[in-house]
């Protein structure tokens, strides 16, 4: 027999998920905007540099599979390649490319995604807070607009700078590392399974990292930074199993979603139900970010009442 009281967190995030969307309809309605800018954005980011990296690759492949490899020409003078100086040139722009593609991934998660966060734990914060800050705010009525301004203002910025400062905390270490081991290992020329096998470790890590800036993300909410380290330990460690049951609870409903969209694409006559579905998975989707904002926020209360 499942304990209640055990899942007592689930209920009640369950339940702050639906009335935070009751309450803040309008903030709703921006997160599936955020979501679509976040979706379309990146897939015609990747859409349209996919199609200039293939292409500078070719540009340095072709002309080196064309080249001169007969040693005995190469050393009578003829050279390696008539096309060095496209090779080059073909290099630069994929370099070029590589770095603008990369940037403007990080810029749309920054900002686009850092949104997405922000306004689910702004649907969720303490409405008592709330007030007291609008209390604070009408205490002077002759106060400076840039001054109401910046006192609205102030909240955001808090959250989206915890965002940020998690996301580059955890990211940017892990990509050098990463960056540093794949290119020792090209460079020492391991076969490439040995190197495919080390992918897939750092995909692993890659995903236990993922799991942390998702347990950091529910907390940006918090006051101070102390605090908002100190929830991070109690629900991402010390009641890691408790996060997990949440964790598991969304991954399998969206990926229900996904499973059914999956199985109802190959059918003309489902093609109706395919779009509600797929209508639904999305919904799930920003649902499923509140939910797991609400019930690890429950989690350190519970804690906090023990």
């Amino acid at each position: 027999m499942i304990n209640l009281s055990f899942t007592k967190y689930l209920k009640t995030g369950l339940t702050r998920t639906f009335k935070a969307i009751k309450e803040h309809w309008l903030l709703a309605i921006l997160l599936v905007f955020l979501q679509l800018i976040l979706i379309f954005g990146s897939g015609a980011v990747i859409f349209y540099y996919q199609i200039q990296l293939i292409n500078d690759a070719q540009g340095i492949i072709n002309p080196l599979q064309n080249a001169n490899y007969d040693s005995n020409a190469l050393e009578s003078g003829q050279p390696f390649s008539e096309d060095l100086i496209s090779v080059y040139t073909s290099y630069q722009s994929l370099i070029r490319n590589l770095i603008i593609f990369l940037l403007i991934l990080t810029a749309i998660f920054i900002f686009v995604q850092g949104a997405i966060w922000v306004v689910s734990s702004f649907m969720l914060m303490d409405k008592n807070k709330e007030k007291d800050d609008n209390n604070h705010k009408h205490e002077n009525k002759n106060i400076h607009f840039y001054h109401k301004f910046y006192t609205a203002c102030k909240p955001i910025f808090s959250l989206w700078l915890k965002f940020v400062a998690s996301s580059l905390a955890v990211l940017i270490p892990f990509a050098l590392i990463s960056y540093y081991i794949l290119k020792t290992l090209i460079g020492l020329e391991y076969s490439v399974d040995t190197v495919s096998y080390y992918a897939q470790i750092i995909v692993y890590i890659f995903a236990a990292i993922y799991y942390l800036l998702l347990v950091a993300y529910a907390f940006i909410s918090v006051d101070s930074w102390k605090q908002f380290i100190h929830y991070f330990y109690i629900a991402g460690l010390k009641r890691i199993y408790k996060a997990i049951i949440v964790f598991t609870i969304n991954f399998l409903t969206i990926g229900l979603g996904f499973y059914l969209i999956y199985v109802l694409i190959d059918y003309d006559q489902y093609f109706s139900y395919m779009i509600l579905v797929s209508i639904l998975l999305y919904l799930v989707i920003i649902m499923s970010r509140l939910f797991w904002i609400a019930c690890l926020q429950e989690i350190v209360h519970e804690e906090d009442y023990n």
